[in-house]
């Protein structure tokens, strides 16, 4: 069985340093990371975000993150983490059922952070009007999470 971290937070708010700073040291090389943004890196190795790519790339998220759920638990990694934006209860819904029909151990990330310190160090030139409605799409539905998802929320300066 499989420690399953799905983030969640507005562009910029710190979830893949998060991620390199707080979970991946304690699992180190037994921890597998999906993320869309994988799927936005051209041939030279550049984030290049593409819109009409943006569906194409979830789906292949969700597809990686399958397959290692589906894993037999004698050969998956000891963590799975997700890091995407996941602002709407819709986006993480997918991945905290098969997170759980699958046995896994479930914890919902939340990183909280003021969209202006978010935007300021965003990497993928994110809009501040996208920044903006992550945070209230986000904020909106902290007291709606179930509470089998496992919230955790941080507050990230």
């Amino acid at each position: 069985m499989s420690e399953v971290i799905i983030l969640r937070g507005i562009s910029g708010s710190g979830k893949s340093t998060f991620i390199q700073q707080n979970i991946l040291p304690y699992f180190q090389d037994r921890a597998a990371v999906v993320s869309t943004d994988f799927f936005m890196v051209d041939e030279e190795g550049r984030y290049s975000f593409h819109p009409l790519k943006l569906q194409e790339a979830h789906k292949r998220c969700l597809l990686q993150f399958v397959a290692l759920v589906m894993e037999d638990f004698d050969h998956s990694p000891e963590a799975i983490i997700v890091d995407n934006t996941n602002t709407s209860l819709w986006e993480i819904s997918p991945y905290t059922q098969l997170a759980l029909a699958y046995g896994h151990r479930l914890e919902v990330v939340t990183l909280l952070c003021s969209p202006d310190i978010a935007f300021s160090r965003t990497q993928h030139q994110t809009p501040v009007h996208t920044v903006l409605s992550q945070d209230l799409r986000l904020r909106k539905s902290l007291l709606k999470v179930p509470p089998w998802w496992n919230q955790k929320i941080r507050f990230m300066t």
